[in-house]
């Protein structure tokens, strides 16, 4: 099948070589910048969010005192105390 014989196909193929006009550039128009406000209680956030950061993932005082009651057999948690975590209550 020859398609390049045939006037329809060749009157389509001429719409892709037309050269494009090219647009005019818009006057009159204010270019503004964008702009952000962070409220009173986005920025409460960010400092707490900050203070969690910066505080240590494990206490160290905490865990010494802990191990300490244990080794010497002082740390005796309660039984309630101990199904209420379990539970998580």
């Amino acid at each position: 099948m020859k398609i390049y014989g045939n006037v329809n196909v060749q009157n389509a193929m001429k719409t892709y070589v037309k050269p494009v006009n090219k647009t005019e550039k818009a006057t009159g128009i204010k270019v503004t910048k964008d702009k952000i406000e962070i409220s009173d209680a986005a920025r409460e956030v960010q400092v707490a969010t900050k203070a969690i950061k910066n505080l240590p993932d494990i206490r160290e005082d905490l865990v010494q005192e802990l191990k300490a009651a244990i080794k010497d057999g002082t740390y005796k948690p309660s039984s309630e105390d101990i199904a209420k975590k379990i539970l998580g209550k």
